[in-house]
């Protein structure tokens, strides 16, 4: 890189030679003057170290910034005062008018109506299952009192073959009684099945209420929904050439995505025309097409391309928008599928038990029937068809008992299982209303006005804004210095020095030394020089001293290197500055020519280099010039 630079400056040097050569001209020759005072002989090529620019800067300046879009409502700042860790230096709020804070504010807005759906949501889950729970539980409680009914008439099934042997007439008693309790069964079954049936009326007509509320919300999702998309893109007649400005940047990564939504909202939009015609399960089917509609218009709104009219803020606001319809139209699909499939849930196990307590009955009827048999039987003094008779009904009532207990055991599991359902749907909500929460609690952070404190003793050094101005994120507002700063040296460099690299400076006659050891990874916009920084440690004669006692903040002053790995060698022509006379037009310097002749010639100055000057023009190798 260095080779590079070096042949390039002599390609440049021979071409501004060639060119400068041109204008080169004697301005005057005189007779020969006969001494040549100070006569310098151009003998040699020379080589000398680099001589480099600096500027003296502060070590640790603290800056106090900002973290958000807003107003400076308190500001204490003044240029060297004095502050500590408990200085209050600037109370800040937010900016209202600011589209970030307009944004964060419909953030929190959209974070509240879904706190508000998620909330409904949780409500209405626990009525269904709620409402669930309470049938499984009257089907539990009708299964334990019919065991109890038929354990009673399995006891005195066994108990009637020690009655018939004792006295007839207690048999026929005992028939008399259990026909009794056969009749009140069947009573309380017939009651029990009009209850069920009641309770399945009021358990849907709640669930019905439920479905037309969830109907009537989602109807307001799909006319919010298909507005917003509408005026993102602009499809409907009335608004089609309202977004010129920004048209060409919508999905421009991918236009097809634009075209498709353009196309999908037309065929839902009218679909929804037809919306309070639709069934439940058709609005389910339809919910789906909105979520797609939503992922549809976001992907659209992400492959967009920002610009001075479509700016990245208002393409991250749409982005955000899209994706809260399209988590809120999912959460209506569940919603809407919860409900009817509750409905369904609760209609099937209420027609399960009607129809089980119905078995019953007609199985108690039965029993009734063989019991008046069993009674003509007795009466008849026919042994054989009793006992029979006893038996079948010992066999019958067993297998019913079974059977209620086999039905009960059913329940409880399904109990077991609708909780354990109940609890994973109410934790997910819950977790998300946690974090929609947390959300909300960030947004509201970031919406309260700021308190800043100095947070150290120090000095203030610059006041970088005023009251009342508008800043933005990470905007400095001041910058405050220890009392005695840490200084070092900026050091300004066309070569690409070898690092580390020992430096001297004079100040005061003194001469100081100290190290490079850092190179700053950019370049100076103005010279393009490379910029590099030394250590803060400051040496006179092996002794280490403070560069705050020698110099000031901003003195600019020359270095020079020390080290031979930085020694630039050449083959310009340099001569003693003090050789050089300058008028108002031109410099000139006094050649002494082979015929003894001093003549004054025109020359080009190039660099300088400690108390000598390039020469660009003419002068050569043993040519001689005089004072």
């Amino acid at each position: 890189m260095k080779k590079n630079i070096f042949l390039l400056f002599i390609l440049t040097t021979f071409i501004l030679s060639s060119c400068w050569s041109d204008d080169t001209k004697t301005l005057k020759s005189s007779e020969d003057i006969q001494s040549c005072s100070n006569p310098f002989l151009i003998s040699s090529w020379t080589w000398s170290n680099l001589t480099l620019k600096s500027k003296v800067i502060t070590n640790n300046i603290k800056n106090v910034i900002s973290n958000n879009w807003w107003n400076i409502e308190y500001l204490n700042c003044e240029k060297w005062t004095k502050v500590d860790e408990k200085t209050l230096i600037a109370k800040i709020k937010p900016d209202y008018s600011d589209p970030n804070i307009q944004n964060l504010l419909n953030q929190a807005n959209m974070i509240n109506s879904q706190i508000s759906n998620t909330k409904g949501i949780i409500s209405s889950t626990k009525s269904n299952f709620e409402i669930q729970l309470n049938s499984l539980n009257i089907q539990k409680s009708n299964f334990e009192n019919q065991l109890k009914i038929l354990n009673n008439s399995y006891l005195q099934i066994s108990n009637q073959w020690d009655f018939w042997i004792l006295d007839i007439d207690k048999q026929l008693d005992s028939l008399s009684i259990q026909l009794d309790t056969l009749k009140t069964q069947i009573s309380d079954l017939n009651k029990m099945k009009s209850k069920l049936e009641d309770s399945k009326k009021a358990d849907l007509e709640k669930l019905q209420l439920n479905l037309e509320t969830a109907k009537s919300q989602i109807k307001t999702l799909f006319t919010s929904s298909l507005l917003q998309i509408d005026q993102i893109f602009w499809i409907s007649d009335g608004n089609r050439n309202k977004n010129d400005s920004f048209e060409v940047y919508l999905s421009a990564k991918d236009s097809s995505l634009k075209t498709q939504v353009e196309n999908d909202w037309r065929i839902i939009n009218k679909k929804f025309q037809n919306y309070d015609n639709l069934s439940n399960q058709e609005i389910s089917t339809f919910l789906e097409s909105l979520n797609n509609l939503a992922i549809e218009s976001k992907n659209a709104i992400n492959n967009s391309v920002a610009s001075t009219s479509f700016t990245d803020t208002t393409i991250s606001n749409y982005y955000s928008i899209l994706l809260q319809y399209e988590s809120g139209s999912l959460s209506a699909k569940n919603w809407i599928d919860n409900i009817l499939k509750s409905v369904e849930t609760v209609t099937n196990s209420y027609d399960t038990q009607i129809l089980n307590i119905e078995t019953q009955i007609n199985q108690a009827q039965n029993s009734q029937r063989t019991v008046l048999s069993n009674v003509d039987n007795l009466k008849s003094n026919k042994l054989g068809t009793y006992t029979t008779s006893i038996d079948l009904q010992k066999n019958q009532t067993k297998s019913q008992i079974e059977t209620i207990q086999t039905n009960s055991s059913n329940i409880k599991s399904q109990i077991d299982s609708l909780k354990s359902q109940e609890e994973i749907q109410l934790n997910q909500l819950n977790n998300q209303l946690t974090q929609l929460n947390s959300s909300l609690n960030t947004i509201n952070i970031n919406l309260e006005s700021q308190s800043i404190y100095a947070e150290t003793t120090w000095i203030v050094k610059e006041k970088s804004s005023s009251l009342w101005n508008k800043i933005w994120s990470n905007s400095v507002i001041c910058q405050i210095l220890p009392e005695k700063s840490s200084l070092k040296l900026q050091i300004y460099s066309s070569n690409d020095l070898n690092l580390p690299l020992d430096i001297s400076f004079v100040v005061d006659s003194k001469k100081y030394t100290t190290q490079i050891i850092t190179k700053l990874p950019y370049q100076d916009t103005i010279t393009q020089n490379y910029v590099y920084e030394t250590t803060s440690d400051i040496f006179l004669d092996s002794q280490k001293v403070d560069l705050s006692n020698i110099l000031s903040e901003g003195k600019v002053l020359d270095v020079k290197t020390i080290s031979n790995d930085n020694v630039v060698y050449d083959n310009k022509i340099y001569i003693p500055l003090d050789y050089v006379t300058n008028t108002i037009n031109s410099s000139q310097v006094k050649f002494k020519s082979s015929t003894w002749w001093i003549i004054e010639k025109d020359v080009i100055l190039g660099e300088l280099n400690s108390s000598q000057v390039e020469i660009r023009n003419w002068l050569n190798l043993w040519d001689t010039i005089c004072k």
